[in-house]
């Protein structure tokens, strides 16, 4: 269907670089898309009660 989902749990605090890439099969070519990056910021403190 075109589509691709990802999930992370447990990254690391920091810049972080995602590309799909399809290898391709016997019916379709390969492809890769473009770069998309994000920052993973710490959690805020919680204060106590």
């Amino acid at each position: 269907s075109g589509q691709a989902a990802f999930v992370a749990k447990h990254l690391t605090i920091g810049l972080h670089v995602i590309t799909a890439v399809y290898n391709g099969d016997a019916d379709f070519t390969g492809s890769t898309s473009a770069s998309s990056s994000f920052q993973q910021s710490p959690s805020p403190r919680r204060r106590p009660h």
